[in-house]
């Protein structure tokens, strides 16, 4: 995921800070980029976890 920017950073603090509820306030633009940024981050927790499952299924299994 690529760093985020300045405007990202202000949006995720607002929404955080407020319990989410800054959502049902914000411009048309801050909730579709709060979309982008959702999809990006659920992406890459995706990818993550392909990584982790992959790097598991790779690990000898223990033979006690």
């Amino acid at each position: 995921m690529k760093p985020l920017t300045i405007q990202e950073t202000k949006l995720l603090s607002n929404i955080l800070f407020n319990d989410c509820s800054y959502l049902e306030d914000c411009t048309e633009e801050e909730f579709q980029l709060y979309q982008n940024l959702r999809a990006s981050l659920d992406n890459t927790l995706y990818e993550h976890n392909i990584k982790v499952a992959k790097a598991q299924e790779k690990q000898p299994k223990a033979e006690w």
